[in-house]
Order: C-alpha cells, then structure tokens, then sequence
C-alpha cells in the first residue's frame, strides 16, 4: 500500500513568504553609484597626477631661471673684463703709435690682439643675448 505524502510545490505559501522580489529600479542604482565612484576615483587620480607634474615643471623652471642668472652674472663679469682690457690696449696702441712710429711688429701684435678682443667681445655679447631671451621667453 502506498501512502501518498503530499508534495509541496514551490509556490507554496512558505516559499513565497521566504523569498522577496527585488525592486527593478536596485541594480540599476547599484551601478549608477559604481560608475559614479569610478569617475569619481578617476578625477581624482587625474587631479594629483597634475598636480604633481605642475609642481615638478615649476621646481625645473625655477632651477633653470637661476642657473640662467648665474650665467649672464659671470657673462656679464666676463664682458666688463674684457672691455676693460681692450680699452687699456686701445690706449696702449695710441702710446705706441705716438712713441714708436715704426715698429710694425708691436703695432700689428696689438692690432691683432684688439681684434681677438673684439671677437671675444661680440661672442659675449651674443651670448648675453641669448641668455636674456631664454629668460624673457620663461
């Protein structure tokens, strides 16, 4: 003889009570707020990556503007110098010429210098230049 044990379906009035439906409106806010932090973290990894490289390329600039500095400082040092001395020749040559009417050999060593003197002088110059438009540029 058999004796039947009824089967509870699964629609049973216990099941349903267990199991709650899941509002259809969750997931999506779910993934709304995930991709929100997503966006969120990002900005802010972009932010202090900027940030960081700003900083580095103002450190650099402001090394580079002082190294320039000290540069045209001893330019400008060497400039005087070499003023200085191709002013002294040129009345060193003025006194030779007077006194000594006739030696070419003084007189084109001292020409020859003054005019090493004025290449030194135009080269420094340049220089100065440049320096002042890197920093003007800067």
């Amino acid at each position: 003889m058999e004796t039947s044990v009824p089967i509870q379906s699964e629609t049973s009035p216990q099941r349903k009570r267990k199991r709650r439906a899941i509002h259809p409106a969750i997931p999506i806010i779910i993934g709304v707020i995930l991709w929100a932090g997503l966006l969120f973290g990002g900005y802010k990894v972009a932010e202090h990556y900027i940030q960081n490289t700003q900083s580095y390329i103002d450190e650099r600039i402001a090394e580079v503007n002082q190294h320039n500095e000290e540069k045209i400082g001893a330019l400008q040092g060497e400039l005087g110098k070499v003023q200085e001395e191709l002013s002294a020749i040129q009345e060193e040559l003025a006194m030779t010429d007077e006194t000594i009417n006739g030696t070419n050999e003084t007189k084109q060593a001292l020409e020859s210098r003054m005019a090493a003197l004025d290449k030194q002088l135009a080269s420094l110059k340049n220089s100065l230049k440049q320096l002042e438009e890197a920093i003007r540029v800067q």
